[in-house]
Protein backbone atom coordinates (compact mmCIF):
# COMPACT_ATOMS: atom_id res chain seq x y z
CA UNK A 1 0.00 0.00 0.00
CA UNK A 2 0.97 3.84 -0.46
CA UNK A 3 0.72 6.74 1.22
CA UNK A 4 -0.69 10.58 -0.01
CA UNK A 5 0.21 13.33 1.09
CA UNK A 6 -2.22 16.09 -0.22
CA UNK A 7 -0.13 19.52 0.28
CA UNK A 8 -2.18 21.15 -2.47
CA UNK A 9 -3.70 23.76 0.42
CA UNK A 10 -0.25 25.42 0.68
CA UNK A 11 1.23 27.34 -2.09
CA UNK A 12 3.68 25.33 -4.08
CA UNK A 13 6.43 28.14 -3.09
CA UNK A 14 5.96 26.82 0.42
CA UNK A 15 5.76 22.97 0.03
CA UNK A 16 9.13 23.14 -2.21
CA UNK A 17 10.47 25.02 1.11
CA UNK A 18 9.65 22.25 3.25
CA UNK A 19 10.83 19.42 1.00
CA UNK A 20 13.96 21.44 0.72
CA UNK A 21 14.08 21.64 4.21
CA UNK A 22 13.62 17.87 4.78
CA UNK A 23 16.07 17.33 2.43
CA UNK A 24 19.13 19.71 2.67
CA UNK A 25 18.01 20.90 6.29
CA UNK A 26 18.11 24.61 5.09
CA UNK A 27 15.23 26.46 2.33
CA UNK A 28 14.86 29.76 0.96
CA UNK A 29 11.16 30.62 0.65
CA UNK A 30 10.22 34.60 0.59
CA UNK A 31 9.70 36.98 3.59
CA UNK A 32 5.51 36.45 2.90
CA UNK A 33 5.68 33.09 3.13
CA UNK A 34 7.22 32.38 5.87
CA UNK A 35 3.98 32.29 8.10
CA UNK A 36 2.76 29.59 5.65
CA UNK A 37 5.77 27.54 5.65
CA UNK A 38 5.28 27.59 9.60
CA UNK A 39 1.46 26.46 9.16
CA UNK A 40 2.68 23.99 6.82
CA UNK A 41 5.31 22.47 9.30
CA UNK A 42 2.67 22.54 12.19
CA UNK A 43 -0.27 21.17 10.42
CA UNK A 44 2.13 18.11 9.45
CA UNK A 45 3.72 18.51 12.82
CA UNK A 46 7.46 18.89 10.84
CA UNK A 47 9.14 20.18 14.19
CA UNK A 48 12.21 20.95 12.86
CA UNK A 49 11.20 23.16 10.18
CA UNK A 50 8.35 24.77 12.71
CA UNK A 51 11.44 25.60 15.22
CA UNK A 52 14.00 26.42 11.97
CA UNK A 53 11.16 29.20 10.85
CA UNK A 54 10.58 30.28 14.39
CA UNK A 55 14.61 31.09 15.28
CA UNK A 56 14.54 32.59 11.34
CA UNK A 57 11.21 34.66 12.22
CA UNK A 58 12.47 36.49 15.51
CA UNK A 59 16.36 36.94 14.48
CA UNK A 60 14.72 39.12 11.82
CA UNK A 61 14.44 43.15 12.01
CA UNK A 62 11.50 44.71 12.52
CA UNK A 63 11.08 46.07 8.85
CA UNK A 64 11.34 42.54 8.07
CA UNK A 65 8.62 41.63 9.71
CA UNK A 66 5.94 44.01 8.76
CA UNK A 67 6.67 42.39 5.38
CA UNK A 68 6.20 39.33 6.43
CA UNK A 69 2.84 40.14 8.01
CA UNK A 70 1.33 42.24 5.34
CA UNK A 71 1.51 38.75 3.28
CA UNK A 72 -0.53 37.17 5.56
CA UNK A 73 -4.59 37.86 5.44
CA UNK A 74 -5.82 39.17 9.44
CA UNK A 75 -8.43 36.17 8.71
CA UNK A 76 -5.81 33.52 8.18
CA UNK A 77 -5.82 30.57 10.32
CA UNK A 78 -2.14 31.18 11.98
CA UNK A 79 -2.02 29.44 15.84
CA UNK A 80 -1.97 32.18 18.36
CA UNK A 81 1.40 30.79 19.78
CA UNK A 82 3.11 31.66 16.27
CA UNK A 83 1.90 35.18 16.68
CA UNK A 84 2.92 36.07 19.91
CA UNK A 85 6.59 35.69 18.41
CA UNK A 86 5.84 37.97 15.74
CA UNK A 87 3.25 40.40 16.85
CA UNK A 88 4.17 41.46 20.50
CA UNK A 89 7.96 41.77 19.23
CA UNK A 90 6.84 44.24 16.37
CA UNK A 91 4.48 46.29 19.28
CA UNK A 92 8.12 46.85 21.51
CA UNK A 93 9.87 47.64 18.43
CA UNK A 94 7.46 50.81 17.49
CA UNK A 95 7.67 51.49 21.85
CA UNK A 96 11.33 51.84 21.94
CA UNK A 97 12.15 52.18 18.31
CA UNK A 98 11.63 55.92 18.25
CA UNK A 99 12.40 57.80 14.84
CA UNK A 100 14.89 55.52 13.55
CA UNK A 101 11.88 52.64 13.91
CA UNK A 102 9.28 54.81 12.21
CA UNK A 103 11.82 55.86 9.42
CA UNK A 104 12.64 52.36 8.44
CA UNK A 105 8.72 51.65 8.66
CA UNK A 106 8.27 54.16 6.17
CA UNK A 107 10.97 52.82 4.20
CA UNK A 108 9.32 49.16 4.49
CA UNK A 109 5.47 50.70 3.59
CA UNK A 110 7.37 52.74 0.40
CA UNK A 111 7.37 49.57 -1.87
CA UNK A 112 4.29 47.91 -0.25
CA UNK A 113 1.18 47.08 -2.43
CA UNK A 114 -2.32 48.09 -1.49
CA UNK A 115 -3.09 45.00 -0.79
CA UNK A 116 -0.30 44.25 1.40
CA UNK A 117 -1.42 47.91 3.22
CA UNK A 118 -4.81 46.63 3.60
CA UNK A 119 -3.47 43.50 5.17
CA UNK A 120 -1.41 44.89 7.73
CA UNK A 121 -4.32 47.52 8.49
CA UNK A 122 -6.87 43.87 9.16
CA UNK A 123 -4.18 43.13 11.29
CA UNK A 124 -4.02 46.23 13.60
CA UNK A 125 -7.65 45.91 13.51
CA UNK A 126 -7.17 42.47 14.83
CA UNK A 127 -4.23 42.85 17.37
CA UNK A 128 -4.89 45.62 20.12
CA UNK A 129 -1.16 45.45 21.39
CA UNK A 130 0.13 46.31 17.61
CA UNK A 131 -2.46 48.83 16.43
CA UNK A 132 -1.71 51.00 20.21
CA UNK A 133 1.85 50.82 19.88
CA UNK A 134 1.69 52.04 16.09
CA UNK A 135 -0.38 54.72 17.23
CA UNK A 136 1.43 55.80 20.29
CA UNK A 137 4.84 55.81 18.25
CA UNK A 138 3.58 57.95 16.02
CA UNK A 139 1.94 60.32 18.76
CA UNK A 140 5.46 60.14 20.35
CA UNK A 141 7.05 60.87 17.09
CA UNK A 142 4.99 63.98 16.57
CA UNK A 143 5.58 65.54 19.53
CA UNK A 144 9.39 65.59 19.59
CA UNK A 145 8.89 67.98 17.14
CA UNK A 146 10.68 66.02 14.42
CA UNK A 147 12.94 67.59 11.50
CA UNK A 148 10.99 68.82 8.31
CA UNK A 149 11.82 65.05 6.34
CA UNK A 150 10.55 62.68 9.08
CA UNK A 151 6.94 64.91 8.91
CA UNK A 152 6.51 64.50 5.31
CA UNK A 153 7.38 60.36 5.94
CA UNK A 154 4.98 60.25 8.97
CA UNK A 155 2.47 61.70 6.63
CA UNK A 156 3.16 59.98 3.34
CA UNK A 157 -0.06 57.84 1.86
CA UNK A 158 1.82 54.45 2.58
CA UNK A 159 2.51 55.69 6.41
CA UNK A 160 -1.78 56.36 6.51
CA UNK A 161 -3.39 53.86 4.36
CA UNK A 162 -2.27 50.91 6.94
CA UNK A 163 -4.21 52.98 9.58
CA UNK A 164 -7.07 52.17 10.42
CA UNK A 165 -10.04 54.90 10.47
CA UNK A 166 -10.40 54.13 14.02
CA UNK A 167 -6.99 55.57 14.86
CA UNK A 168 -6.67 58.46 12.23
CA UNK A 169 -7.77 61.24 14.09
Amino acid sequence: SSAVIDATMFDPVVVRGAVEFAYFGACRVPLTELAHLWSLADFWCFGDLAKAVERAWTALPFHSSLQMISGIDADALIPEQFLRTVIDPAAIALLNGGLSCLRQTHDCLADATAEALARLQGWLLREASLGDAVEKSLVTALRHLPAPEDIKRLSARHMTAWLPATRVR
